[in-house]
């Protein structure tokens, strides 16, 4: 094997599957017997690619799946056309285009196709390592073009997540040591708006910190979304 360390991607067909567990068979048109969780896993899917960490996945309404996960290096995604069963690389831009991010990711995609890709910088040469950036990748038409913004520069920027509302509006939280984030854009990506904090406490995950997944955070007014306080590692 080369200087290049390649690593499985591994996608679970059953998890891939959840949007078609209502119709009894898996996205690789593998049968499965339902359970009080819904699925069963049956299959596995092993993609050869460079290594990743932490991945994420969205369902396109084209019926495309899309799967994400940091690499240390730069925003990495791949797209199965066959519920699946291949994958092949999405090329999403380079540093010059603002795809610059090496940690923490999340995916999203809207009713109307929009697909959101949110990633988080993070320096590991400093002495404590400590994130610095959160960005945003937007898509109109299927990961072929993207456009990307900075969200944040901030020292101590931290685990990202993105969610859309029924109305189309996106919405990005993401902590900084200080408490959660907001960012919201009503025009599909093309403008980014900062909202006042979700919450005044949660900061970086570190031993000693609980890690919870609720309450939800809710935004306000007319659009409705709401997150699992997953990565945020608001203190109890």
């Amino acid at each position: 094997m080369s200087a290049r360390l390649f690593t499985s991607l591994i996608v679970s067909l059953g998890l891939l599957s959840a949007s078609c567990a209502r119709s009894g068979h898996s996205a690789s048109g593998i049968k499965h017997a339902p359970t009080e969780e819904g699925i069963t896993l049956r299959a596995r899917v092993e993609q050869l690619d460079t290594l990743v960490r932490e991945p994420m996945i969205a369902e396109h309404p084209s019926g495309a799946l899309f799967v994400t996960g940091y690499n240390r290096r730069a925003p990495a995604l791949w797209r199965s056309n066959d519920g699946g069963t291949t994958w092949r690389r999405v090329e999403v831009g380079g540093e010059a285009e603002g795809a610059i991010g090496n940690s923490d990711v999340d995916l999203a995609v809207a009713s109307d196709g929009t697909l959101y890709f949110v990633a988080m910088s993070f320096d590991r040469h400093r002495e404590p390592p400590v994130g610095t950036q959160i960005s945003i990748g937007v898509s109109q038409d299927e990961g072929a073009s993207w456009r990307w913004t900075i969200l944040s520069h901030t020292l101590g920027d931290d685990r990202p997540w993105v969610a859309v509302a029924p109305n189309g509006t996106a919405h990005v939280i993401w902590n900084d040591g200080h408490g959660v984030n907001h960012a919201v854009s009503r025009d599909r990506g093309r403008s980014w708006t900062r909202m006042g904090r979700v919450s005044d406490r949660g900061g970086p995950a570190r031993p000693g910190r609980a890690m919870v997944r609720g309450p939800s955070v809710r935004s306000r007014g007319r659009d409705p979304v709401s997150w699992p306080f997953a990565a945020a590692a608001v203190q109890m």
